[in-house]
Order: C-alpha cells, then sequence, then structure tokens
C-alpha cells in the first residue's frame, strides 16, 4: 500500500494507467494526467515485480534506470521535474522515492542492500549530485572478522537544497529547508532550517530558510504572484490527493 500523502503517493485509482513488460518483468504505473515519460529508458538486467510509479504531471527526461533484482520500486512524484537521471538499484527491496514538486539538473541515485533513498517534497538538486545507499565495497573488524560498513537508508526532509556536486552518503539524513553548499560531502544527521558546508559538511548557519525566487525578503517573495500561484497548485494536489487512494 502507498500512502495518499505528497510524498509517497501520486495516483488515483480512476486515473492509474496500467502496463507491464513481460520481456523486463518491470510493472509501470501511470498516472493520466500529463505524465511526461519518453525520456526514461528502463534497463532490467535481471528480475521480476520491480514497479516504478509515474505521478501526474511528472516530467521526466534524458534520464535512464538500470535495475538488478527482485521486488524493486521507484516512485516519481507528481509535478517533479527531473533531468539527466542515473538511478542504479542492485539486489532486492530497494526503494527509490522522489517526492511532489522536486526538481532534479542532474544527479546519480544508487540504492543497494535493500535500502531506501527517500526524498520528500520540494527538493531542488543542482548538477551532479550523487547519493549512495552503499560503500560498494567492505571494511571488516579485524578481530570479529565482520563487516562494519553495513548500507544504510538515505532521507532527505521537505524542501532540502543541494548543490552542485555535493555527495550524499548511506546513512545520511537531512533536516527540511536546510541548503547544502556545492562540492559538499554529507554524512549522518544534518540539522534543519541550516547550511551546510565542506568535506565533511560542517554546519555554517542556523535559524534559516530559502526560495527558489529572488526575493529581497520573505515578505516580498510570499506576496509575488510567482508565490500564488505555486501555492495554489500545491493546494490543488492535496484536494485532488485527499479524493481516494490506490492499493497496487
Amino acid at each position: 500500500m502507498i500512502d495518499d500523502s505528497l510524498s509517497e503517493t501520486f495516483l488515483l485509482e480512476k486515473d492509474v494507467c496500467y502496463s507491464e513488460d513481460v520481456k523486463t518483468g518491470v510493472s509501470y504505473y501511470y498516472s493520466k494526467l500529463d505524465a511526461i515519460t519518453e525520456g526514461l529508458s528502463v534497463n532490467i538486467k535481471h528480475g521480476n515485480d520491480n514497479k516504478i510509479y509515474f505521478g501526474k504531471n511528472c516530467t521526466i527526461l534524458k534520464s535512464r534506470a538500470l535495475i538488478a533484482g527482485n521486488g524493486n520500486t521507484v516512485i516519481f512524484g507528481p509535478y517533479c521535474d527531473l533531468s539527466n537521471l542515473d538511478i542504479r538499484i542492485k539486489g532486492n527491496n530497494n526503494t527509490i522515492i522522489i517526492g511532489a514538486f522536486t526538481s532534479i539538473g542532474s544527479a546519480k541515485l544508487i540504492a543497494i542492500g535493500g535500502k531506501s533513498i527517500n526524498i520528500a517534497p520540494f527538493c531542488m538538486f543542482s548538477t551532479g549530485v550523487i547519493v549512495d545507499t552503499s560503500d560498494h565495497h567492505s571494511i571488516y573488524n579485524l578481530d570479529t572478522g565482520l563487516k562494519i560498513n553495513i548500507d544504510a537508508d538515505v532521507k532527505l526532509n521537505e524542501k532540502v537544497w543541494i548543490g552542485r556536486n555535493v555527495v550524499i552518503n548511506k546513512g545520511t539524513v537531512i533536516g527540511a529547508n536546510t541548503v547544502i553548499a556545492q562540492g559538499s560531502i554529507c554524512t549522518g544527521s544534518i540539522n534543519s532550517n541550516s547550511i551546510y558546508a565542506g568535506v565533511p559538511a560542517r554546519q555554517l548557519k542556523s535559524n534559516i530558510t530559502w526560495s527558489r525566487m529572488p526575493a529581497s525578503s520573505i515578505e516580498e517573495m510570499e506576496s509575488s504572484a510567482r508565490n500564488a500561484r505555486w501555492e495554489e497548485k500545491v493546494a490543488n494536489l492535496k484536494s485532488y490527493l485527499a479524493v481516494s487512494s490506490i492499493d497496487k
């Protein structure tokens, strides 16, 4: 079951168009409401029961997904604007969620080890971003012989701005309304309403928020016609999603 929230659901029963590629074993769940997905190529090296969901009015250009495994899920939220996206999934039961209204200039998202990359609504990625749930090679404790660099989920909360060439490592959790400066490497827990920069990323400022608009104040931004159109679009989507839900 996929909840009907802005984070994780984008389709309603009456709007769903379902198709299955028998050759690759991928099930596609499309919104009938103007999802633009011609720019996405999907390559299944092997595996079954893999699912891809496309939300209403999402746009995906010049992108690809490479999947090797079973029971993996990719969800593209409504009103996403995604380009040059490289999705790599290896193993079973991995999940990648890109929330509503998120934009990506270019990024590589890598999910391995049955883990998830959860990008909440309203995030903004610049270019050259890497998000990864794994180190891809093993480090062992010599006393126990056990692996110590375990794969881990990645989560970005609502309205995170990721700058150019940022790397987000396994286990990272980024708080809402935070800005990650270009070239930073993120690991661990990152506070909300903050600016982080560096290798590893360190907190430079707190008590901030940000906007896609170049307004000189929050008041100017909130009173702008552009913000009014944005708020109306978000309100319409929330109202639309409240009508029903899908269980597939």
